[in-house]
């Protein structure tokens, strides 16, 4: 297994969101505690930890019920899932949606892969993702993503597409709880990967809208999701931390789904640490905004947790050797 984190738009976090909200319900404080932003929807692009989301949707599920992945799928919070969302607008039929979303998966998240196969009557779907996590982790994920496939039907002609489902089952509940939201249809099967027949009929239902073309532009604009290292995922979820005034360790570890002992031990063999991580994200931010932008450099500091511009200023020192005004003198003259 990879020892990269991995990571996913948090857009795929709305629909708990939403459905938090609506129930009112501490939203922020409940993503928080499962190492997710406080507001995901402020943010949709922005990348979080897969093992975050899996961790929200088990405690949520451990409160509310089996079936809290299922019940949270909804056609409006789909149309909120960013890439899948735009692949949907851009798509004339279901089928037509299904092979654009697995096609821009890779920029909805890393470590996922969504594989779909046509054969004699129908599309096969299979869904799995290298992730650490408990088997009630992995049911609730599974079932999150099998009702939002079928919420895709209700999008053309109202009621859900008809797919018959291998799921792996709750290792308490079985499958059961789920029919009422994925149908009859639907076996428990060991591993860690989901499985969907979807007739030609399915397949061939229309939207009601034409593509939508601008959107076609702006999804080919994404960059991807895959963060092909360690210290790659783990510097874009520090940033993100440092946007929401908690960088930690302990926050990384809970984002990884690793102890707080086995991240360090993997960043000490990678060459580096917890808190050089964090001071080379905070030197990326203010040395490209001092250089790129006119801001002051106390507000660029407290931008990355810098409380006054004597820290900032004695900071960039360590970096480059001068100060803040004679970096920016020097960048003008370059």
């Amino acid at each position: 297994m990879s020892s990269s984190i991995p990571l996913i738009r948090a857009a795929a976090v709305i629909p708990g969101e939403q459905w938090l909200t609506q129930n009112q319900l501490p939203a922020a404080e409940l993503l928080m505690a499962a190492g997710l932003p406080a507001s995901p929807s402020a943010a949709p692009a922005r990348l979080v930890s897969v093992h975050g989301m899996m961790l929200f949707l088990e405690n949520m599920a451990a409160a509310h019920g089996p079936d809290f992945g299922a019940r949270i799928a909804t056609p409006e919070a789909l149309l909120c899932v960013g890439t899948p969302a735009r692949a949907i607008r851009q798509s004339r039929t279901v089928g037509e949606a299904l092979h654009r979303i697995a096609s821009t998966f890779h920029q909805h998240a890393s470590q996922l892969f969504l594989h779909i196969h046509e054969g004699p009557g129908g599309m096969q779907v299979k869904e799995g993702f290298s992730v650490i996590g408990s088997a009630t982790m992995h049911h609730q994920a599974q079932q999150h993503f099998a009702a939002t496939m079928r919420c895709i039907g209700y999008l053309a002609n109202g009621r859900p597409l008809d797919a018959e489902l291998a799921i792996i089952p709750h290792p308490e509940f079985g499958i059961d709880h789920l029919k009422p939201y994925l149908g009859d249809k639907i076996v428990a099967q060991e591993g860690r990967q989901l499985c969907m027949w979807l007739p030609n009929e399915a397949l061939a239902l229309s939207f009601p809208w034409e593509p939508d073309i601008a959107q076609r532009h702006e999804s080919e604009l994404l960059t991807s999701a895959a963060s092909h290292s360690l210290l790659d995922s783990a510097r874009i979820l520090i940033a993100g931390m440092i946007a929401d005034g908690n960088p930690s360790l302990e926050q990384l570890a809970l984002c990884s789904g690793r102890s707080r002992r086995t991240l360090q031990r993997l960043l000490a063999a990678e060459g580096t640490s917890f808190t050089r991580l964090l001071d080379s994200v905070r030197q990326d931010h203010v040395l490209r905004h001092l250089t790129e932008s006119h801001d002051s450099v106390s507000s660029i500091g407290s931008e990355v947790g810098f409380r006054n511009i004597s820290s900032v200023t004695r900071a960039v020192r360590r970096w480059t050797n001068v100060s803040p005004r004679q970096l920016r003198r020097d960048q003008q003259h370059v």
